[in-house]
């Protein structure tokens, strides 16, 4: 090809296939049609393999295949194929020596990615994401109530790998998310919950410390968003109305947004941040030298609330309700009581709280 932004499809055979400069479509439109490496691209564009056969069947690219940055699947001819059609292609790039974006059509695809950092789209269909090593990111499907349409496959230590949900969730009050191993990201902000004045629960309770979550759309009757972490360092981040985020174990970041949040760092060093509205800081858990010592980084005096669960601070007495301010003492550089009363110590000048 020249400069230029190029379509080239090679047809049957063992071509060589080089667009050069510009942002060039290389057309594949049967799997038999690369039989070996061929497409050896000089360019600086983003350049496009489409894959757009009319049956199903499974395009494999091999080592020398370079210069590709994206592999589309699609039904038809030419740059128009169609995405949206449900034939199924797969597609298995491990062998290629650079990072993939493999975007499926609507059909149920496989796609495999290469041994660096890819982003898998497997479109509408229930399709079949296999990463490999590589920080991967994986854009998957959720049905109206909430269930993962596509399955993820992760290699152990295969990098920080991240799902990013799409879709809508309607007239759900408990949307579970139950996913597979080897994860550590999940990322909900293109998701959009329409509850009908009913909380929706995202709970993440396998092996994912991240889970952000922030719709791009929030519609009339979105309710409380509950947001519940596992024993690894969890991300959680809730949207524009009431979330509860809960981080359990592990070394937490809570970031509430918009909204009257509540946040419960649980077990771990946590980070707790409120955003906007009238938060509300939960500790649960008593802490010691090292451990459960978490940070509040946005804590706004006559507006955020602290609350302590009697559970694990039994000295604040037996009775549920606002604390006595005999038991509070706040002063500089304070780092213990003034009176055998005092159970809850401020540091005016440092912030620390004991």
């Amino acid at each position: 090809g020249g400069a230029g932004n190029d379509t080239i499809a090679g047809g049957l055979g063992a071509d060589s296939l080089d667009g050069g400069p510009g942002a060039d479509l290389y057309m594949i439109l049967l799997a038999t049609e690369h039989p070996q490496a061929e497409i050896h691209d000089s360019g600086t564009g983003i350049d496009e393999l489409r894959y757009a056969d009319t049956q199903a069947g499974t395009l494999t690219l091999f080592a020398g295949d370079s210069g590709i940055e994206r592999v589309v699947v699609g039904t038809g001819t030419a740059a128009s194929a169609n995405s949206t059609a449900t034939t199924a292609l797969n597609v298995n790039a491990a062998a290629v020596g650079n990072a993939l974006w493999i975007v499926g059509n609507a059909g149920a695809n496989t796609l495999t990615g290469t041994a660096f950092a890819d982003t898998l789209q497997g479109g509408d269909g229930v399709d079949r994401l296999v990463g490999g090593a590589g920080n991967d990111v994986y854009w998957v499907d959720l049905d109206a109530s909430g269930a993962m349409r596509d399955t993820v496959l992760e290699s152990l230590n295969g990098g920080f790998d991240t799902l990013e949900l799409q879709g809508d969730l309607v007239n759900t009050s408990v949307a579970t998310l139950t996913l597979g191993a080897n994860l550590e990201a999940l990322d909900g902000s293109y998701t959009t919950i329409n509850a009908n004045n009913l909380p929706s629960l995202l709970v993440l309770n396998t092996a994912f410390p991240y889970l952000p979550v922030s719709p791009s759309t929030t519609l009339p009757g979105v309710g409380l968003l509950n947001l519940t972490g596992n024993a690894l360092d969890n991300r959680l981040t809730g949207n524009a109305a009431n979330n509860r985020l809960n981080g359990a174990a592990g070394n937490d970041t809570l970031a509430g947004s918009a909204g009257i949040d509540t946040l419960v760092g649980g077990a771990g060093n946590d980070v707790l941040v409120g955003g906007t509205g009238a938060d509300c800081f939960v500790f649960d858990t008593a802490p010691n030298a090292q451990n459960n010592l978490d940070t509040v980084s946005d804590f706004t005096m006559n507006l955020d609330r602290l609350q302590f669960s009697r559970a694990a601070f039994t000295s604040l007495g037996s009775v549920n309700g606002l604390l006595s301010r005999s038991l509070f003492y706040a002063a500089n550089d304070a780092s213990r009581g003034h009176d055998a009363d005092d159970r809850i110590i401020y540091n005016t000048s440092t912030g620390a709280l004991y």
